[in-house]
């Protein structure tokens, strides 16, 4: 059976890859909403299923925190599986310690990984995982002489990317990668925005292929629909097998693409009829996405809302110096920490935050820079994470030339202290992080811009 290694996909980012003496599990994420009531899986995982495969594996390894990928529901549903097999969890060494803290706070057995260290899991089945971006990491398993690499969401499409990973893993022979995108995409009416992205994974996907020579590329990580009532149009310009089938041919790949459902397994031999049956299954629910399940928002008191802000306040204050947002408010040319405007739709209230000045008021008139609901404002002031999941979700429209930019310079103040970085005098010995982090800002803007 594992003559040379087995692949077995089992949902989104998840796939047990195993050879003869050990598996591994990436990425359990098999049913529930993630990214605040945003996300979706197309096909859920029965907890029967996944109860037998956890009878099947030795190793989970998680590439990173967002929720498709760090379920905390998965670990906490299955906690006394995992505990009794001895299941090991692998994650990539960071800072803040926040996911290996938790998970060992649960009674899991965690085993951290430096980036570009090479680990044995048994004999003939070695692991490397590197860090990418901000909190990203990709893993390389080494199984019976054959290389399969797991780049999950990892962001890599630059040159620089491409001549990094070339360097790091050269060639490959199965690659497993993001097909589609995964963000707002500036807004309902912006539907030339979301049918670039859609465009750009396609040819980042074949650029990855092409980069790792890999033989077999493996489209995974993208099948999820956005199942909010406010984002829900995200899912028109969404890429489907078929688009990448297409979109390859088109540009004669010499990768074979091996698409897969739900507990198919890839042994190293391409088999079209596999494949076939795979692309329909998908296409079947990606066209489907609007008789699948809806989730909504609540409507949250202003009361709520303003203890809500004091909470977000004091974790502020907690985590980074104020003196110095105020000096980098003054002094800095891009304008960081500025007081924003956020008109909520359920309240039909515009409220102005300021979170130097530490203020949080509603406003006379209904100016705002962004609209959402009043559930999403308190999720932002109650979760370190809320403003990073909103930008994921997208259910939010910008009410203002660059008002995205502009609320982003001062609510991603978060992102950075999840990253284990503090707003103080010490950032700004930090360069690469500073452009890393704005580039990315700019990059957004420039896309609004030129849509």
């Amino acid at each position: 059976m594992y003559k040379v290694y087995n692949i077995k996909f089992i949902n989104h980012a998840s796939v047990v890859i195993s050879n003869e003496d050990c598996s591994l599990m990436s990425d359990p994420w098999y049913s529930d909403q993630v990214f605040h009531k945003g996300w979706r899986l197309l096909h859920e995982n029965s907890p029967e299923d996944i109860l037998i495969q956890l009878t099947q594996i030795q190793y989970i390894w998680i590439s990173h925190e967002h929720p498709d990928h760090f379920s905390v529901g998965f670990f906490m549903k299955y906690l006394k599986e995992i505990q009794t097999k001895g299941i090991i969890i692998l994650f990539q060494k960071t800072s803040d310690q926040r996911v290996v803290n938790f998970l060992k706070s649960k009674g899991f057995k965690v085993k951290e990984i430096e980036t570009n260290q090479e680990i044995t899991l048994s004999k003939n089945f070695t692991i490397k995982c590197i860090k990418h971006g901000f909190y990203d990491s990709l893993l390389i398993c080494t199984v019976n002489n054959n290389k399969i690499v797991n780049l999950n969401d990892c962001d890599i499409k630059s040159d620089k990317d491409f001549a990094r990973i070339k360097k790091n893993i050269g060639e490959c022979d199965v690659l497993l990668s993001q097909f589609s995108y995964a963000a707002w995409k500036g807004g309902e009416s912006n539907i030339t925005w979301r049918r670039d992205a859609a465009k750009d994974k396609l040819n980042t996907l074949l650029l990855q292929s092409k980069t790792l020579k890999a033989k077999f590329t493996i489209p995974f990580a993208s099948y999820i629909y956005f199942s909010n009532s406010k984002n829900r149009y995200l899912n028109d310009s969404a890429n489907r097998p078929s688009s990448i089938l297409e979109y390859f041919e088109n540009n004669k790949s010499q990768t074979k693409l091996v698409v897969m459902k739900p507990y198919d397994i890839f042994t190293g031999h391409y088999i079209e009829d596999n494949v076939t049956k795979a692309v329909s299954y998908w296409e079947h629910l990606f066209l489907n996405t609007d008789k699948l399940e809806q989730d909504t928002y609540e409507v949250i008191d202003a009361a709520i809302l303003n203890e809500s802000f004091n909470k977000y306040i004091k974790r502020i204050e907690k985590n980074n110096s104020l003196k110095t947002m105020k000096l980098l408010r003054t002094l800095s040319p891009i304008k960081i920490f500025p007081l924003i405007r956020i008109y909520l739709t359920d309240l039909n209230e515009s409220y102005e935050i300021d979170i130097v000045n530490q203020t949080f008021h509603k406003q006379k008139s209904q100016q705002s820079d962004i609209a959402l609901s009043s559930e999403q404002l308190n999720f932002i002031f109650l979760n370190t994470f809320g403003f990073d999941t909103l930008t994921v979700n997208g259910c939010f429209e910008e009410s203002s030339k660059n008002g995205f930019s502009r609320v982003a310079k001062t609510l991603s103040i978060e992102n950075l202290n999840n990253i284990g970085l503090s707003v103080s005098y010490k950032l700004l010995f930090k360069l690469n992080i500073i452009f890393l982090f704005f580039s990315r800002l700019f990059s957004v803007e420039r896309k609004i811009k030129n849509s």
